[in-house]
């Protein structure tokens, strides 16, 4: 059975390993990075203050930061 370029692949509960094969390139087909923040973690955007590390306030992000926001909430897993 073909893989749809459209849809991710169903995983029936068996097979993790096959379906997470097949999942890797379907996600960096969406975004490259997308798989290495489901691998590493949400990406944080952070600041030092008074050599505190804290979360930046939305206002204070890049819009590169902005895009890695973005991506997170792309590999964020969805009810269906």
């Amino acid at each position: 059975m073909a893989q749809s370029i459209d849809k991710p692949p169903y995983f029936n509960g068996a097979h993790y390993s096959y379906w997470k094969y097949m999942m890797m390139p379907f996600l960096q087909s969406i975004d490259y990075k997308l798989w290495e923040i489901i691998e590493d973690g949400p990406a944080i955007r952070r600041k030092i203050l008074c050599d505190i590390l804290i979360p930046k306030e939305r206002h204070e992000w890049s819009d590169q930061e902005r895009k890695l926001v973005q991506l997170n909430d792309k590999a964020r897993p969805r009810r269906i």
